[in-house]
Parts: structure tokens; C-alpha cells; sequence
């Protein structure tokens, strides 16, 4: 299978730690060992919300989501193989027509999205997923629900 890389919005995170219920949360979990097992792998930006987000996990003391965490931090962000790390001075800019189409808090998503040349955002935000529709299919964006019922197939 061809290796895909992924951005994901913060979904992820509020999922794992149980923002969005315990169905959520497994499915998150779920997601994040499929990704390990698979050629997939991530993308994310330093300094970044998504980042900040991930490294708050690791202040969760109860043991789900401690093992959630460090799950999360060991296998895929700390894993080269998983997750693609860029400093944000490095992120290449979407054109400007397409950049001004992300709020000014996820634009660093679609730079994140151009740097690495990722196949797909997966988002649960209507606001990225408009980038999507709006931008005549130059950047893929695709719902949370829809991807994971693909991915877990």
C-alpha cells in the first residue's frame, strides 16, 4: 500500500482525551494504532495549536489517558517514520488566493498542508472543510466521520 500523509486538525487530540465521549475516544485510539501499523504517517508544525494540544496530553494524570498520551507521543510523534515534524519558519505558504480562504488560526494548517505536499486534511471544523469546497479540489480537506469509515475499511 502507498504511504499517505495526513494533517489532522486538533480533533484528534480532543478526541483522545475524551472531549468528544468514550466512542470517540477509542475511535481516535483506534485510528492512531492503524496509522502505526500502516505506511501512513503525519504531518505536524513546531510551534503549533496542534502541537501545543498534543504536549498538554501529557499533563493528564488518570491512567487512560496518560497511556493514551504516551502512546500517542512514543509511537508517533517521536517516531520519524510516523510523523514529520516542521518548524513553523519553514512552513512554505499556500498561494495567497487559497491561504486567504483558512481563518487566520488554521492557516498554518493548509502551509503545513503545502510544505509537505499531503494528500488530505481531516478536519471537524466546517470553517476547513469549506477550504476544501472553495478551493476547486487544490486542497483536499475531508470530514473526520467519512475519513475514519474509509480508513478503518
Amino acid at each position: 500500500m502507498a504511504s499517505r500523509r495526513l494533517i489532522l486538525d486538533e480533533w484528534v487530540l480532543h478526541d483522545l482525551i475524551g472531549d468528544n465521549g468514550p466512542g470517540h475516544q477509542l475511535e481516535a485510539f483506534r485510528f492512531i494504532e492503524k496509522l502505526v501499523e500502516e505506511c501512513d504517517h503525519i504531518a505536524r508544525s513546531q510551534p503549533s495549536p496542534w502541537s501545543a494540544k498534543a504536549y498538554s496530553l501529557m499533563e493528564y494524570t488518570d491512567e487512560r489517558r496518560r497511556g493514551l498520551s504516551r502512546f500517542l507521543h512514543t509511537r508517533v510523534i517521536l517516531n520519524p517514520d510516523k510523523c514529520q515534524t516542521v518548524h513553523a519558519e519553514k512552513l512554505v505558504p499556500l498561494p495567497a488566493d487559497l491561504r486567504a480562504l483558512f481563518s487566520d488560526a488554521d492557516k498554518y494548517l493548509g502551509d503545513l498542508y503545502q510544505t509537505v505536499h499531503a494528500e488530505v486534511i481531516i478536519t471537524t471544523d466546517e470553517g476547513v472543510y469549506r477550504v476544501g469546497e472553495q478551493s476547486g479540489g487544490r486542497v483536499q480537506v475531508r470530514w473526520r466521520d467519512e475519513f475514519l469509515e474509509s480508513y478503518f475499511r
